[in-house]
Protein backbone atom coordinates (compact mmCIF):
# COMPACT_ATOMS: atom_id res chain seq x y z
CA UNK A 1 0.00 0.00 0.00
CA UNK A 2 3.01 2.46 0.97
CA UNK A 3 4.56 1.82 -2.30
CA UNK A 4 1.23 2.38 -4.61
CA UNK A 5 1.06 5.81 -2.49
CA UNK A 6 4.34 6.29 -3.28
CA UNK A 7 4.46 5.96 -7.04
CA UNK A 8 1.01 7.87 -7.14
CA UNK A 9 2.70 10.96 -5.08
CA UNK A 10 5.83 10.28 -7.83
CA UNK A 11 3.13 10.60 -10.25
CA UNK A 12 1.26 13.77 -9.30
CA UNK A 13 5.00 15.69 -8.60
CA UNK A 14 6.10 14.76 -12.46
CA UNK A 15 2.64 15.89 -14.00
CA UNK A 16 2.78 19.32 -11.78
CA UNK A 17 6.83 20.00 -13.23
CA UNK A 18 7.03 23.12 -15.18
CA UNK A 19 9.65 22.02 -17.47
CA UNK A 20 11.74 25.92 -17.33
CA UNK A 21 15.01 26.54 -18.22
CA UNK A 22 15.46 27.47 -14.15
CA UNK A 23 14.56 24.09 -13.50
CA UNK A 24 17.27 22.26 -15.14
CA UNK A 25 20.04 24.73 -14.25
CA UNK A 26 19.05 23.83 -10.59
CA UNK A 27 19.80 20.28 -11.14
CA UNK A 28 23.14 18.86 -10.87
CA UNK A 29 23.30 16.17 -13.67
CA UNK A 30 25.51 12.99 -13.45
CA UNK A 31 27.21 11.82 -15.99
CA UNK A 32 26.11 7.89 -17.42
CA UNK A 33 29.31 6.36 -17.79
CA UNK A 34 27.89 2.99 -18.28
CA UNK A 35 24.65 1.19 -19.61
CA UNK A 36 23.73 -1.69 -20.40
CA UNK A 37 20.56 -0.68 -23.03
CA UNK A 38 20.13 3.59 -24.47
CA UNK A 39 20.79 7.18 -23.29
CA UNK A 40 18.12 9.09 -22.89
CA UNK A 41 17.01 12.10 -21.85
CA UNK A 42 15.20 12.12 -18.10
CA UNK A 43 12.71 14.77 -16.01
CA UNK A 44 12.05 17.98 -18.40
CA UNK A 45 15.35 16.40 -20.91
CA UNK A 46 17.40 18.04 -18.22
CA UNK A 47 19.96 14.84 -17.34
CA UNK A 48 21.43 11.99 -19.62
CA UNK A 49 19.55 8.74 -18.23
CA UNK A 50 20.12 5.26 -18.99
CA UNK A 51 16.94 2.96 -20.08
CA UNK A 52 18.04 -0.42 -19.21
CA UNK A 53 17.43 -3.30 -21.71
CA UNK A 54 15.20 -6.05 -21.06
CA UNK A 55 16.22 -9.13 -22.67
CA UNK A 56 13.51 -11.64 -24.86
CA UNK A 57 11.33 -13.40 -21.59
CA UNK A 58 12.22 -11.77 -18.93
CA UNK A 59 9.26 -9.42 -16.79
CA UNK A 60 8.52 -6.00 -18.08
CA UNK A 61 5.76 -3.64 -17.07
CA UNK A 62 3.19 -2.83 -20.10
CA UNK A 63 1.50 -0.42 -18.48
CA UNK A 64 3.83 2.15 -17.71
CA UNK A 65 2.76 5.59 -15.78
CA UNK A 66 1.99 8.11 -18.42
CA UNK A 67 4.41 11.32 -17.81
CA UNK A 68 6.79 9.54 -15.51
CA UNK A 69 10.41 8.82 -17.31
CA UNK A 70 10.98 5.05 -18.20
CA UNK A 71 13.99 3.40 -16.59
CA UNK A 72 13.55 -0.34 -18.58
CA UNK A 73 12.39 -1.17 -21.71
CA UNK A 74 12.24 -4.41 -24.01
CA UNK A 75 15.36 -4.65 -26.17
CA UNK A 76 15.20 -3.72 -29.95
CA UNK A 77 12.85 -5.84 -31.77
CA UNK A 78 10.54 -6.80 -29.19
CA UNK A 79 7.29 -5.21 -27.07
CA UNK A 80 6.40 -6.29 -23.66
CA UNK A 81 3.04 -8.78 -23.61
CA UNK A 82 0.28 -7.27 -21.82
CA UNK A 83 -1.13 -11.24 -21.14
CA UNK A 84 2.70 -12.70 -19.73
CA UNK A 85 4.11 -9.39 -18.67
CA UNK A 86 7.68 -10.81 -20.37
CA UNK A 87 9.25 -9.28 -23.44
CA UNK A 88 8.42 -10.90 -26.61
CA UNK A 89 9.35 -11.29 -30.34
CA UNK A 90 6.16 -10.01 -32.32
CA UNK A 91 7.51 -11.63 -35.29
CA UNK A 92 8.04 -15.01 -33.77
CA UNK A 93 6.39 -18.02 -34.13
CA UNK A 94 4.56 -18.90 -31.10
CA UNK A 95 3.11 -14.92 -30.62
CA UNK A 96 0.06 -14.72 -32.03
CA UNK A 97 -1.11 -11.39 -34.05
CA UNK A 98 -3.39 -9.56 -31.42
CA UNK A 99 -0.99 -10.06 -28.92
CA UNK A 100 1.45 -8.52 -31.01
CA UNK A 101 -0.65 -6.14 -32.02
CA UNK A 102 -1.68 -5.30 -28.71
CA UNK A 103 1.52 -5.44 -26.98
CA UNK A 104 3.42 -2.85 -30.30
CA UNK A 105 0.10 -0.62 -29.58
CA UNK A 106 0.70 -0.50 -25.72
CA UNK A 107 4.34 0.53 -26.68
CA UNK A 108 3.96 3.69 -28.37
CA UNK A 109 2.46 5.39 -25.60
CA UNK A 110 0.12 7.34 -27.45
CA UNK A 111 -3.56 8.44 -25.75
CA UNK A 112 -6.59 7.81 -27.23
CA UNK A 113 -4.72 4.99 -30.01
CA UNK A 114 -6.46 2.05 -30.86
CA UNK A 115 -5.71 -0.79 -28.59
CA UNK A 116 -6.41 -4.34 -30.02
CA UNK A 117 -8.75 -6.49 -26.91
CA UNK A 118 -7.50 -10.42 -26.76
CA UNK A 119 -8.80 -13.44 -25.79
CA UNK A 120 -6.88 -16.00 -23.55
CA UNK A 121 -5.87 -18.05 -26.50
CA UNK A 122 -4.47 -15.23 -28.70
CA UNK A 123 -7.43 -14.69 -30.64
CA UNK A 124 -9.24 -11.29 -31.66
CA UNK A 125 -12.38 -10.63 -29.09
CA UNK A 126 -15.59 -10.34 -31.12
CA UNK A 127 -15.94 -6.88 -30.42
CA UNK A 128 -13.15 -4.49 -31.16
CA UNK A 129 -13.69 -0.45 -29.78
CA UNK A 130 -11.82 2.23 -30.94
CA UNK A 131 -13.23 5.96 -29.62
CA UNK A 132 -16.96 5.59 -29.47
CA UNK A 133 -17.60 2.72 -31.98
CA UNK A 134 -17.40 -1.20 -31.37
CA UNK A 135 -17.47 -3.44 -34.61
CA UNK A 136 -17.35 -6.58 -35.21
CA UNK A 137 -14.39 -8.96 -36.25
CA UNK A 138 -13.50 -12.28 -36.63
CA UNK A 139 -10.66 -14.34 -34.22
CA UNK A 140 -8.02 -12.90 -37.31
CA UNK A 141 -9.19 -9.49 -36.58
CA UNK A 142 -11.26 -8.56 -39.54
CA UNK A 143 -13.99 -6.44 -39.97
CA UNK A 144 -17.25 -8.90 -40.52
CA UNK A 145 -19.44 -6.72 -43.32
CA UNK A 146 -20.51 -3.53 -41.79
CA UNK A 147 -21.54 -4.89 -38.33
CA UNK A 148 -20.84 -2.13 -35.72
CA UNK A 149 -22.78 0.00 -32.76
CA UNK A 150 -21.75 2.38 -29.63
CA UNK A 151 -19.47 1.58 -27.24
CA UNK A 152 -20.92 0.19 -23.49
CA UNK A 153 -23.67 -1.52 -25.45
CA UNK A 154 -22.33 -4.69 -24.70
CA UNK A 155 -22.36 -6.33 -27.93
CA UNK A 156 -21.27 -9.68 -28.73
CA UNK A 157 -21.40 -10.00 -32.13
CA UNK A 158 -22.19 -13.71 -31.81
CA UNK A 159 -24.78 -13.63 -34.85
CA UNK A 160 -21.82 -11.78 -37.06
CA UNK A 161 -19.53 -14.46 -36.27
CA UNK A 162 -21.51 -17.15 -36.79
CA UNK A 163 -22.70 -16.07 -39.80
CA UNK A 164 -19.18 -15.53 -40.96
CA UNK A 165 -18.06 -18.81 -40.00
CA UNK A 166 -20.84 -20.73 -42.10
CA UNK A 167 -20.27 -18.17 -44.85
CA UNK A 168 -16.12 -19.38 -45.10
CA UNK A 169 -17.06 -22.97 -44.89
CA UNK A 170 -19.82 -22.76 -47.62
CA UNK A 171 -22.46 -24.39 -45.50
CA UNK A 172 -25.41 -23.50 -46.65
CA UNK A 173 -29.20 -24.06 -45.37
CA UNK A 174 -29.07 -21.29 -42.26
CA UNK A 175 -30.28 -17.92 -41.95
CA UNK A 176 -29.03 -15.59 -39.81
CA UNK A 177 -30.93 -12.81 -38.59
CA UNK A 178 -28.73 -10.45 -36.75
CA UNK A 179 -29.17 -6.86 -35.02
CA UNK A 180 -27.07 -3.93 -36.82
CA UNK A 181 -24.65 -4.91 -33.78
CA UNK A 182 -23.87 -8.22 -34.76
CA UNK A 183 -26.51 -9.96 -31.53
CA UNK A 184 -28.79 -12.19 -32.77
CA UNK A 185 -32.39 -11.18 -33.38
CA UNK A 186 -34.62 -12.43 -30.58
CA UNK A 187 -36.77 -14.35 -32.96
CA UNK A 188 -34.64 -16.88 -35.24
CA UNK A 189 -36.35 -18.41 -38.58
CA UNK A 190 -36.00 -21.94 -39.90
CA UNK A 191 -37.74 -22.67 -43.18
CA UNK A 192 -41.09 -22.19 -42.12
CA UNK A 193 -40.40 -22.99 -38.03
CA UNK A 194 -39.64 -19.89 -36.11
CA UNK A 195 -38.64 -19.55 -32.42
CA UNK A 196 -36.90 -17.25 -29.29
CA UNK A 197 -33.69 -17.75 -29.00
CA UNK A 198 -30.76 -16.98 -26.04
CA UNK A 199 -27.61 -14.78 -26.95
CA UNK A 200 -26.27 -17.72 -28.54
CA UNK A 201 -29.14 -18.07 -31.01
CA UNK A 202 -29.79 -21.01 -29.33
CA UNK A 203 -34.19 -22.05 -29.36
CA UNK A 204 -35.55 -21.34 -25.73
CA UNK A 205 -38.45 -22.02 -26.40
CA UNK A 206 -41.20 -24.01 -29.00
CA UNK A 207 -41.57 -23.99 -32.20
CA UNK A 208 -43.92 -22.34 -34.35
CA UNK A 209 -45.41 -21.27 -38.13
CA UNK A 210 -43.33 -18.58 -39.42
CA UNK A 211 -46.80 -16.86 -39.89
CA UNK A 212 -47.45 -17.00 -35.98
CA UNK A 213 -43.75 -15.11 -34.84
CA UNK A 214 -45.42 -12.25 -34.14
CA UNK A 215 -47.11 -13.98 -31.18
CA UNK A 216 -44.05 -14.83 -29.71
CA UNK A 217 -42.80 -12.15 -26.72
CA UNK A 218 -38.80 -12.65 -26.36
Amino acid sequence: MKKLLLIALCVVAVNALQCTDKFCSAIKCKAVTSCNGRIAKGICGCCDICIFSIREGERCNPFPFRGVPIFSECEPGHVCSVRTRTCINPLGPLVRNCESEQAAALAQHIPSHYIPQCEADGSYSAAQCYGSICKCVTREGNQIDNFIGPIGTNMSCNCARDMERFRRWHIIGKWFQCESNGDYKKIQCMGNLCSCVDEFGKPTGNMIDVSKKDTLNC
